[in-house]
């Protein structure tokens, strides 16, 4: 059998911790409905008394290409917990954030954290007071040094536990290849297509970078290797594979740790008992990702570009300084994109500003990643929040977008400040005209005691007519949200 996504869609589970707002309730779909409550309790950002809503579904099994699709209507991952914003009724709307990174600029402040950070590698002299211009994202969500913002599932879903059932796969889908899809590449095809294409362009470095000016104005990448070689400090990145774990992984699992528990205690002042082992692998190293491998040419849901040798999946990106780990960048590789998670660093080495430095270090990655493979190009940055002060620093990314939460179709962050200055809950789209792609119940595919099937064939196997009113409603739902997706992903049900 091929790869399949498998999920488990939520129904609405009420008295949880919004990790934005910390509001005391908020709600998390779970496949029981509890019913919504119209009352919430006072948001900590926007001081309503409303509180964050969400939906949600638990991953088993994710394809790369699978979950790079749900990011693109609105979704995002913790862990194996997927969640969904109810945009225009949380209290806090989130608006999934990208940055085109092929025509990525440098804004004036973050040139010079740059420069900073490599005049402390060249020199080794600490600067007398730290740095007060980091802003950037704690798992594509950051801030600044003392209050970091994080993207950080409604409902507290660091604490959704795996449900107990068996997803059991005993047989193929009954309808077979998706006849809408186009017909699977050989391996031999894609390689000479994706050759092809790297002829046509004269140098790789000079197709991404911006166009220089009279004043021959410094390119991205010499901004970010404008460093001597006999600089005082050495400083490595290095990309480690986390699920599954690669040795590299876990032969430095207990540094990160330490480094993860040191920035949670004295950066967002967790409870040192609630920050544990447990904790840490559940939040940022476990997850559904089905891993794609560099030398793995013949995948057939890959796009016609190929893949970069360091390959598909959960990722941390370490940054080290004279071989010590000072911080770690939680990424999702996938095929057109690379998703910002999270970041944690060694709170000693703050005045670096480690925040702001990292996401323009995984542009400068992701740039690289373009130029091997042509195909990733979008640093998805989480969610970006108008009404949270410390969330607006993620437009300072330029070029940047917000996907519409109404058709999903991608807007200049420019184009839509005025909107979001009038309210809070925005369409971004202003044509009228323009609607998300409509997608039925019968195109999901259902998981049900071991066998994959279309829905349609489920529900001539259910006999209660109460049962089946049940089904649909929830199907329904669930294929408006996940849009075309729900055609390659089984959803579980009982």
């Amino acid at each position: 059998m091929g790869r399949n996504t498998i999920v488990e869609y939520y129904g609405e589970r009420p008295f949880q911790k919004c990790g934005y707002c910390k509001g005391r309730k908020c709600k998390i779909n779970h496949v029981e409905f509890f019913g919504r409550e119209e009352t919430g309790h006072r948001c900590g950002y926007c001081k309503s008394k409303e509180s964050s809503i969400a939906d949600g579904m638990w991953a088993h099994y994710l394809t790369c290409q699978d979950y790079q699709d749900l990011l693109d209507r609105g979704w995002r991952r913790s862990g194996k917990y997927c969640y969904k914003p109810i945009m225009d009724r949380t209290c806090c709307p989130q608006y999934t954030i990208r940055l085109d990174v092929t025509n990525a600029k440098l804004r004036k402040s973050q040139k010079k954290v740059i420069k900073n950070f490599n005049k402390y590698l060249t020199t080794g002299i600490r600067p007398k007071q730290p740095s007060k211009t980091d802003q950037k994202a704690s798992g594509g969500g950051e801030v600044d040094e003392d209050n970091n913002c994080i993207d950080e599932p409604c409902g507290g879903a660091r604490e959704v536990k795996a449900p107990k059932m068996d997803i059991s796969f005993t047989g193929g889908i009954v309808n077979g290849a998706d006849p809408s899809k186009p017909k699977c590449r050989k391996a031999k095809e894609v390689r000479k297509e994706r050759k092809q294409m790297k002829q046509k362009v004269n140098t790789p470095h000079e197709q991404i970078t911006s166009k220089q000016n009279k004043n021959k104005e410094k390119t991205y990448e010499e901004w970010i290797d404008g460093v001597p070689e006999d600089a005082k400090i050495k400083f490595e990145v290095k990309l480690v594979r986390c699920c599954p774990e690669d040795e590299d992984f876990k032969q430095t699992f207990r540094q990160e740790l330490e480094v993860y528990q040191k920035y949670q205690i004295e950066i967002h002042k967790d409870d040192p008992d609630e920050v544990d082992e447990r904790q840490f692998r559940r939040f940022l190293c476990e997850g559904p990702l089905v891993p794609v491998y560099g030398d793995d040419d013949e995948d057939e849901d890959l796009d016609i570009n190929g893949i970069p040798s360091c390959g598909l999946g959960a990722f941390h990106q370490q940054y080290y300084l004279d071989g010590r780990l000072v911080a770690v960048g939680v990424l999702d590789i996938l095929p057109n994109i690379v998703s910002s998670k999270y970041l944690f660093y060694d709170p000693e080495y703050q005045f670096l500003s480690l925040g702001t430095y990292s996401a323009l270090r995984e542009i400068y990655f992701i740039r690289s990643l373009y130029r091997e493979s042509l195909s990733i190009k979008y640093y998805y940055m989480g969610f970006y929040i108008h009404s949270c002060l410390k969330m607006k620093y993620k437009g300072s990314f330029f070029p940047s977008y917000l996907l519409c939460p109404e058709t999903y179709m991608w807007k200049s962050i420019e184009d839509c400040f005025e909107k979001l200055d009038a309210s809070k809950y925005a369409r971004l789209e202003e044509d009228k005209n323009k609607v998300a792609e409509q997608v039925n119940a019968s195109d999901s595919l259902i998981l049900h005691k071991g066998r994959a099937m279309p829905f349609q064939v489920f529900i001539s196997l259910v006999s209660s007519e109460s049962e089946i009113s049940d089904h649909k409603n929830t199907v329904e739902e669930y294929t408006t949200l996940v849009g075309e997706a729900c055609k390659s992903i089984l959803l579980f049900r009982s």
